[in-house]
């Protein structure tokens, strides 16, 4: 995404601290300090204190969301989770143009990721997962190929979420075909591991609920594909070996 702030939308110095929170947060995604994450939160909060346009306010609300994003990734903290929901939302209400459709993809995933914490049948669960379709169908059409990737993969887990919660085999079916196609679409090996990861999470949820050898073996060859495509510089690769092995255990399969 792009972060351009404008001198113009700020008084005092508001523009310097725009300026520094971005460049803290660029070092914090090569060194995972934690510590630079609390600078970007204070040095945004100050700059939108210091804005004069809602540009500048919609800059400033962006890099708190994405801070707390990646903070609550850490800790695990809700308050972190539900004050990155917050400003990320404030962001696109004040500046609905910018990156729109990045933004509305970063809102949906982050709002995505508290219905999976949600028992099933929770009312709530739906009336989040309405916006989040609304947000991934309205966005999808204008990312670019990566993003486009995880937007599309995003939408099979949102209707994984609404087959979890209602129990309607029709959201299954959808969100069988949105990921399977996820898998072709990425342009990368991270890319692709990461949607062969969310289509073996979607087989084995659906096993668990209906045990199905045919669904099983399903499962075993998604989180297979995702651990033998990922790179050893994909972020995410321990955790592709551990749900490959995981699913072996469950199922009592050898290694």
């Amino acid at each position: 995404m792009g972060f351009q702030p404008d001198p113009r939308w700020y008084s005092g110095l508001g523009y310097e601290r725009i300026e520094h929170a971005a460049r803290c947060y660029a070092a914090f995604k090569d060194t995972r300090d934690e510590v630079l994450l609390d600078d970007v939160i204070h040095l945004s909060q100050a700059a939108a204190a210091e804005a004069t346009d809602d540009r500048g306010l919609g800059a400033a609300h962006y890099l708190l969301g994405t801070a707390y994003r990646a903070r609550s990734e850490i800790t695990g903290s809700l308050d972190d989770v539900t004050w990155a929901l917050r400003s990320l939302r404030q962001s696109l209400d004040e500046d609905p143009a910018w990156d729109r459709d990045e933004r509305l993809l970063h809102l949906s995933t982050l709002l995505l990721s508290v219905v999976e914490t949600l028992a099933p049948g929770e009312h709530i669960a739906i009336q989040h997962l309405n916006l989040i379709d609304d947000w991934l169908e309205e966005a999808e059409p204008g990312l670019p190929p990566i993003e486009e990737t995880i937007c599309h993969s995003s939408r099979g887990l949102a209707e994984l979420q609404r087959f979890w919660h209602t129990g309607l085999v029709p959201h299954w079916n959808a969100a069988h075909t949105l990921l399977t196609e996820a898998t072709s679409m990425a342009p990368d090996d991270i890319g692709k591991a990461a949607c062969w990861g969310n289509l073996g999470k979607a087989l084995a949820m659906r096993y668990s609920l209906a045990p199905e050898a045919e669904v099983a073996a399903a499962a075993v060859a998604a989180f297979d594909e995702a651990a033998r495509g990922s790179p050893r510089a994909d972020p995410h690769h321990d955790l592709h070996l551990y749900q490959q092995r995981a699913i072996r255990e469950q199922l009592g399969l050898a290694e």
